[in-house]
């Protein structure tokens, strides 16, 4: 996990296929959230250790999920793609929650996987906005929305999940479905006052 601004030192290390390939070389491209894309910084092809070291380009400005693609070139010359690499880049100034501060409050956050968790809070802050107000562009995020965002994020994740007895790490248990703020948050939110008056 990054944050805006980071300029990656420590490499992202894919494991390689134990195939039968030899594999001679490997390039990286990664993908910001807005879709466009950019080598790798450094791409290392560590043998025998069956590894590669990626460098993501920096200084990473674009906060979402980045997906890294590593390409490999065995001595045939021939070329093979692994399954894509996510990672996540949060901006801490926008005063909603993020995974470490996700964590401290929802005990089962540290198990879902980081680019899961960032999906659905960037889900549960939409929702919460839809239903209370935009907070004004100079204005801090007020308390009871990032309660609010919590909650939501916790209740889609358990609505979400197919199979809990699995043991997976969140990616493949579960499809993530739109969920309603339910009565809870709504009053967390946009809590009612006084007793109704019936005449």
């Amino acid at each position: 996990m990054f944050y805006i601004g980071d300029i990656p030192a420590v490499p992202l290390v894919v494991d390689l296929p134990d195939d039968g390939h030899t594999w001679t070389g490997a390039t990286a491209t990664m993908t910001r959230p807005d879709g466009t894309t950019a080598a790798a910084a450094s791409t290392t092809l560590d043998l025998p250790s069956l590894e590669v070291e990626v460098i993501p380009p920096g200084p990473l400005t674009l906060a979402g999920v980045h997906s890294v693609a590593v390409t490999l070139t065995d001595a045939g010359a021939g070329t093979s793609r692994l399954p894509r690499l996510r990672f996540v880049v949060e901006d801490e100034a926008s005063g909603w929650h993020t995974i470490a501060s996700a964590s401290e409050e929802w005990a089962d956050a540290e198990n879902i996987a980081e680019p899961v968790l960032f999906e659905l809070l960037d889900i549960a802050r939409g929702d919460v906005l839809a239903y209370a107000s935009v907070p004004a562009e100079d204005e801090a995020v007020p308390v009871r929305y990032r309660k609010g965002q919590i909650m939501q994020a916790r209740n889609t994740w358990n609505a979400a999940r197919v199979d809990p007895a699995t043991g997976g790490d969140g990616e493949e248990s579960f499809i993530i479905r739109p969920f309603p703020l339910d009565w809870a948050i709504r009053q967390v939110l946009r809590p009612r006052t006084g007793i109704p008056v019936i005449g």
